[in-house]
């Protein structure tokens, strides 16, 4: 479902954000899943690492408590340690 919002996210002074990234599940050789969930509001919480793959969502607006499910596919071997070290969330 989509959000609503009273005033462009842009003119909004927002508190900085505190976003946690847990729970790394291999589901395959090429896929990973990992949870991430926010204390405040996080419009386009972005995921990067330099690792060779997609996730299924990127540049995602995170709402206060309320947990997503994140899933990094590769074309090549990937495993938890390699995404979890590497991962940066902006």
């Amino acid at each position: 479902t989509g959000s609503f919002f009273f005033a462009n996210l842009t003119d909004v002074a927002l508190p900085t954000p505190h976003v946690q990234v847990s729970n790394f599940v291999q589901l395959n050789k090429n896929i990973i899943t990992f949870k991430v969930v926010s204390d405040q509001l996080a419009p386009w919480t972005w995921f990067e690492t330099p690792l060779q793959g997609v996730y299924n969502d990127n540049g995602i607006l995170l709402l206060p408590n309320v947990p997503q499910t994140i899933s990094f596919t590769s074309s090549s071997t990937v495993n938890v340690a390699d995404l979890q070290s590497t991962l940066r969330v902006r």
